[in-house]
Parts: structure tokens; sequence; C-alpha cells
């Protein structure tokens, strides 16, 4: 005797960039994120290593010049508008560490990520050189990178969804009269 099908409908296995599956800007949020840390470093450097070196007044102490300097203390100033401008830096490295991960995780809003990426890398010259140099670079690719993605669409996403063969549980056209997979006539 022939035995009957299961009723059951079988599901699809998943596709690349079927509507189950997320695509992420994984190549801008790479080069962010290694922006960001090096943002990171830049600022918290020269903070860490500030007291190490001594300063410009422990150098110029023994100076006996003609007292152009006299009882002022212009270090200070120096020193305050110097860590100022450090922890502005460590803002802009959060700033970009925060839109690579938000970039990662929600890439649907991946213009406005991708802009601030791209701005605070820029703004990052003046306060932490730059990620060295090779931060900017990473942040400016990053950023225009997040900018330009676009998520690649599939068929399987701009067909109309709702009807599916009850024999083999595949997605079929919604006016077939017949399952283009296994041949089974469908209801009307």
């Amino acid at each position: 005797m022939e035995e009957k099908k299961n009723d059951a409908v079988k599901p699809l296995p998943p596709t690349p960039g079927s509507i189950g599956s997320q695509e992420q800007p994984v190549t801008a949020f790479i080069l962010s994120l290694v922006a960001g840390v090096l943002f990171l470093l830049g600022s918290l450097m020269p903070l860490l290593f500030m007291n190490s070196f001594g300063d410009m007044s422990s150098m110029m102490e023994g100076y006996d010049g003609s007292g152009m300097m006299g009882d002022i203390d212009r270090t200070g100033m120096v020193d305050a508008g110097f860590i100022a401008l450090r922890i502005l830096g460590l803002v802009f490295a959060g700033v970009v560490l925060y839109s690579a991960i938000k970039l990662n995780s929600s890439s649907v809003q991946h213009v406005t990520w991708g802009s601030l990426i791209l701005v605070f890398s820029i703004l990052s010259v003046f306060t932490s050189w730059g990620g060295f140099g090779i931060g900017l670079i990473l942040g400016v690719i990053g950023g225009g990178l997040a900018i330009a993605w676009k998520p690649t669409i599939t068929l399987s996403n701009s067909l109309p969804t709702g009807r599916s063969c009850p024999n083999c549980g595949r997605s079929i056209a919604m006016d077939a009269s017949f399952c283009s997979y296994c041949g089974q006539q469908l209801p009307a």
C-alpha cells in the first residue's frame, strides 16, 4: 500500500539575503571600529605620559634672562587646554565607537551612523591627532562605505508572499493552478 505523505508544511532553507537574514556593512563596521580605537589611543597616550617627560617650566627653572616670564605660571593654562582637548578627543572616539557598533546592530540607519563616523573622524584631527593619522584614513573610508552601502535585494524579497503548495510547502505564484515544483493541483 502507498503511505500517506506528511501534510505538514516544510519550511524552505534560508537563502542569503532573504527576509530572515540581516545584512550588515561588515567592512565599514571593522574600519570604523579600528578608527575609533586609534582615536581613543591618540587621546589617551598623551594624557598617560604627560607627567612622565616633565613640562617646560621644569626645563626653564634656571632661566635668568630678562624676566619676561615673571611670576606668572603659564604652564597651568597650557596644561588645562591640553587636557581639555584630550578629553574632547575621548568624547569623539566614543562617538565613533558607538556609531560603529550601532552601524553593525541596526544597519537600516547606515547613512546616519556613517555620517557621524565621517564627521567625528575628521574632527579627531584637532583632538587626538587623527588617531596617529591612520585612524583618520580608516574612519573616513569606513564612514564613506557606511553611507554608500546598499543591501542586496533578492528575488525572494520581491515576490508576493502568502501562498504555498499544500503538498510540498514551497512558495508559489498567487494565481497558479498547479505547483511548479511537485505538480500538485491547487485549490482555487
